[in-house]
Protein backbone atom coordinates (compact mmCIF):
# COMPACT_ATOMS: atom_id res chain seq x y z
CA UNK A 1 0.00 0.00 0.00
CA UNK A 2 1.60 3.23 -0.76
CA UNK A 3 1.24 6.05 1.96
CA UNK A 4 1.66 9.94 1.75
CA UNK A 5 4.13 9.40 4.23
CA UNK A 6 5.70 7.29 7.06
CA UNK A 7 6.71 8.23 10.49
CA UNK A 8 9.48 6.55 12.10
CA UNK A 9 8.59 4.27 15.36
CA UNK A 10 9.89 5.62 18.39
CA UNK A 11 10.24 3.51 21.65
CA UNK A 12 6.88 3.98 23.32
CA UNK A 13 6.51 2.72 26.94
CA UNK A 14 2.75 3.92 27.25
CA UNK A 15 1.15 0.71 26.63
CA UNK A 16 2.65 -2.81 27.35
CA UNK A 17 -0.35 -4.48 26.59
CA UNK A 18 -0.22 -4.18 22.73
CA UNK A 19 3.35 -5.74 23.06
CA UNK A 20 2.24 -8.80 25.50
CA UNK A 21 -0.07 -9.85 22.66
CA UNK A 22 2.41 -9.96 19.76
CA UNK A 23 2.61 -13.92 20.55
CA UNK A 24 -1.39 -14.66 19.86
CA UNK A 25 -1.68 -16.46 16.84
CA UNK A 26 -5.22 -15.55 16.39
CA UNK A 27 -7.33 -12.34 16.65
CA UNK A 28 -7.76 -11.78 20.01
CA UNK A 29 -11.90 -11.11 19.36
CA UNK A 30 -12.12 -14.45 17.83
CA UNK A 31 -14.86 -15.79 20.67
CA UNK A 32 -16.67 -12.37 20.44
CA UNK A 33 -17.21 -12.63 16.34
CA UNK A 34 -19.22 -15.61 16.58
CA UNK A 35 -21.84 -13.93 18.78
CA UNK A 36 -23.59 -11.42 17.27
CA UNK A 37 -26.47 -9.95 19.67
CA UNK A 38 -28.20 -7.66 17.30
CA UNK A 39 -30.47 -8.59 14.74
CA UNK A 40 -29.54 -8.89 10.74
CA UNK A 41 -31.25 -5.70 9.67
CA UNK A 42 -28.97 -4.03 12.48
CA UNK A 43 -25.23 -4.64 11.43
CA UNK A 44 -23.37 -3.00 9.00
CA UNK A 45 -23.14 -5.40 5.73
CA UNK A 46 -20.92 -2.23 3.78
CA UNK A 47 -20.04 1.16 4.32
CA UNK A 48 -17.52 4.11 3.94
CA UNK A 49 -15.93 6.00 5.83
CA UNK A 50 -13.61 9.79 5.70
CA UNK A 51 -11.64 11.58 7.19
CA UNK A 52 -12.21 15.40 8.56
CA UNK A 53 -11.55 17.04 5.31
CA UNK A 54 -12.53 14.21 3.12
CA UNK A 55 -9.18 13.71 1.70
CA UNK A 56 -8.88 10.26 3.31
CA UNK A 57 -11.76 7.73 2.63
CA UNK A 58 -12.40 3.86 2.44
CA UNK A 59 -14.79 1.70 1.64
CA UNK A 60 -15.37 -2.00 3.09
CA UNK A 61 -17.95 -4.52 1.27
CA UNK A 62 -18.38 -6.78 3.74
CA UNK A 63 -19.76 -7.38 7.07
CA UNK A 64 -17.03 -6.34 10.01
CA UNK A 65 -15.27 -8.76 11.48
CA UNK A 66 -16.03 -7.79 15.47
CA UNK A 67 -16.90 -4.26 16.33
CA UNK A 68 -15.75 -2.95 20.12
CA UNK A 69 -14.14 -0.05 22.32
CA UNK A 70 -10.21 -0.18 23.62
CA UNK A 71 -9.40 1.54 26.96
CA UNK A 72 -5.75 1.27 26.31
CA UNK A 73 -3.86 4.17 26.95
CA UNK A 74 -1.85 3.66 23.44
CA UNK A 75 -5.49 4.03 21.49
CA UNK A 76 -6.14 6.57 23.97
CA UNK A 77 -3.40 9.00 23.05
CA UNK A 78 -3.26 8.20 19.62
CA UNK A 79 -7.29 9.26 19.71
CA UNK A 80 -7.36 11.88 21.99
CA UNK A 81 -9.94 10.38 23.40
CA UNK A 82 -11.37 8.44 27.11
CA UNK A 83 -12.05 5.72 24.95
CA UNK A 84 -11.24 4.28 20.94
CA UNK A 85 -13.99 2.76 19.03
CA UNK A 86 -12.77 0.28 16.13
CA UNK A 87 -14.56 -2.51 14.09
CA UNK A 88 -12.18 -4.77 11.96
CA UNK A 89 -12.45 -5.40 8.20
CA UNK A 90 -10.76 -8.52 6.58
CA UNK A 91 -8.04 -6.71 4.17
CA UNK A 92 -9.16 -8.27 1.01
CA UNK A 93 -12.76 -6.69 1.85
CA UNK A 94 -11.95 -2.76 1.90
CA UNK A 95 -10.21 -0.68 -0.35
CA UNK A 96 -8.81 3.48 0.50
CA UNK A 97 -10.21 6.33 -1.43
CA UNK A 98 -9.33 9.56 -2.01
CA UNK A 99 -5.86 10.38 -0.83
CA UNK A 100 -3.85 7.17 0.78
CA UNK A 101 -3.33 7.58 4.65
CA UNK A 102 -0.38 8.42 5.59
CA UNK A 103 1.38 6.11 8.26
CA UNK A 104 2.84 5.89 12.04
CA UNK A 105 4.50 3.00 13.59
CA UNK A 106 3.66 3.57 16.76
CA UNK A 107 5.35 -0.17 18.12
CA UNK A 108 7.59 -2.13 15.87
CA UNK A 109 4.16 -4.36 14.96
CA UNK A 110 1.74 -1.53 15.06
CA UNK A 111 1.00 0.96 11.85
CA UNK A 112 -1.14 3.51 12.07
CA UNK A 113 -2.73 5.53 9.57
CA UNK A 114 -3.84 9.17 9.56
CA UNK A 115 -4.88 11.36 7.31
CA UNK A 116 -1.36 13.41 6.18
CA UNK A 117 -3.61 16.59 5.84
CA UNK A 118 -5.88 17.00 8.77
CA UNK A 119 -4.19 14.65 10.98
CA UNK A 120 -7.50 12.19 11.56
CA UNK A 121 -6.68 8.89 12.83
CA UNK A 122 -8.27 6.40 10.50
CA UNK A 123 -7.33 2.92 10.67
CA UNK A 124 -5.03 0.91 13.00
CA UNK A 125 -2.65 -2.53 11.77
CA UNK A 126 -1.06 -5.24 13.76
CA UNK A 127 1.28 -8.22 13.02
CA UNK A 128 -0.63 -10.05 15.50
CA UNK A 129 -4.15 -9.24 14.26
CA UNK A 130 -2.86 -10.54 10.11
CA UNK A 131 -5.31 -10.32 7.84
CA UNK A 132 -7.50 -7.34 9.33
CA UNK A 133 -7.41 -3.66 9.74
CA UNK A 134 -9.40 -2.24 12.32
CA UNK A 135 -11.04 1.02 11.42
CA UNK A 136 -12.12 3.88 13.61
CA UNK A 137 -15.89 3.52 14.01
CA UNK A 138 -16.39 7.81 14.12
CA UNK A 139 -14.30 8.04 10.94
CA UNK A 140 -17.56 6.20 9.37
CA UNK A 141 -19.72 8.16 6.96
CA UNK A 142 -23.05 7.13 9.15
CA UNK A 143 -21.52 6.37 12.77
CA UNK A 144 -25.02 5.35 13.90
CA UNK A 145 -24.04 2.04 12.06
CA UNK A 146 -21.62 1.23 14.45
CA UNK A 147 -22.79 -1.60 17.26
CA UNK A 148 -20.31 -2.25 19.31
CA UNK A 149 -20.13 -6.09 21.26
CA UNK A 150 -17.33 -5.64 24.12
CA UNK A 151 -14.46 -3.84 25.73
CA UNK A 152 -10.79 -4.75 25.42
CA UNK A 153 -8.36 -3.35 28.08
CA UNK A 154 -10.93 -2.43 30.38
CA UNK A 155 -8.19 -2.26 33.34
CA UNK A 156 -6.84 0.84 31.63
CA UNK A 157 -9.55 3.42 31.65
CA UNK A 158 -9.28 7.30 32.32
CA UNK A 159 -10.63 7.21 36.35
CA UNK A 160 -13.20 10.23 35.33
CA UNK A 161 -15.53 7.84 33.06
CA UNK A 162 -17.84 5.56 34.00
CA UNK A 163 -19.23 3.13 31.81
CA UNK A 164 -22.23 1.80 32.11
CA UNK A 165 -23.77 -0.41 29.67
CA UNK A 166 -24.07 -4.53 29.21
CA UNK A 167 -21.63 -5.12 27.17
CA UNK A 168 -18.94 -7.97 28.03
CA UNK A 169 -15.38 -6.18 30.13
CA UNK A 170 -12.36 -7.79 29.41
CA UNK A 171 -9.32 -6.76 31.62
CA UNK A 172 -7.00 -7.04 29.19
CA UNK A 173 -8.15 -9.04 25.71
CA UNK A 174 -11.03 -11.69 25.06
CA UNK A 175 -8.31 -14.37 24.91
CA UNK A 176 -6.93 -14.30 28.39
CA UNK A 177 -9.12 -11.48 30.22
CA UNK A 178 -12.59 -12.87 31.80
CA UNK A 179 -15.30 -10.68 31.07
CA UNK A 180 -16.51 -8.46 33.82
Amino acid sequence: MKTVSSLQPQENQSCRAHRKFKQIQMPFFAPIMETNSYPAQERIMSGSGRCLCGAAKFKFERKPLWSGFCHCESCRRNCAAPVAAFFGVANEHYRWLGTPPATYKSFADVTRHFCAKCGTPMAYEAERFPGEIHFYATTLDDPADFKPKFHVHYKEPVEWLHITDDLPKYQTTSLNGNAE
